[in-house]
């Protein structure tokens, strides 16, 4: 493991204005930026073994920060959406569990509309992408879906 003693390259991070988010918050840095941050960085330190491995564990370390949250996401939109929306679609006969299992699956919805929100002001204009508009559609459509489903319930 790296000890944090490699200032060179947190330094350097620390100057750009990649890192930076408006003043009091926390700067985003998208996967583009990351490749060039690492291209940069690579390119202004070159052959240091050190620095080299400071990059291998910032690397390593993004993606254990982004592999455990496409995980959660896998199984909130696993446990919370599909099972109970399967589970109202074939094996729910009683009103009230219809009503309860559907809105656990909005509630759900809701929770990946919000993090499709957060994208969007991120992202700005390059939010506009085929797969994207898909994930919003979602859930316009389940939104629909639901109100249908709470008035009618048989």
């Amino acid at each position: 493991m790296v000890q944090p003693g490699s200032n060179k390259i947190m330094s350097y991070v620390a100057e750009l204005s990649l890192f930076r988010g408006k003043e009091g918050e926390r700067g985003c840095l998208c996967l583009n930026d990351f490749v060039t941050l690492l291209s940069n960085i690579n390119a202004k330190f070159g052959d240091d073994a050190e620095e080299q491995r400071v990059l291998i564990a910032v690397t390593d370390k993004m993606f254990e920060t982004t592999s455990g949250f496409y995980r959660a996401q896998f199984y909130l939109f696993f446990f919370g959406f599909m099972i109970p929306f399967i589970c109202q679609i074939f094996y729910c006969e009683d009103p009230a569990m219809v009503r309860l299992v559907t809105t656990v699956c909005m509630i759900t919805q809701v929770a990946f509309f919000i993090l499709e929100v957060v994208q969007m002001c991120v992202q700005g204009s390059a939010y506009i992408e085929m797969w994207n508009m898909i994930d919003v559609f979602l859930f316009f459509m389940f939104s629909g879906y639901y109100v249908a489903r709470m008035q009618n319930t048989d």
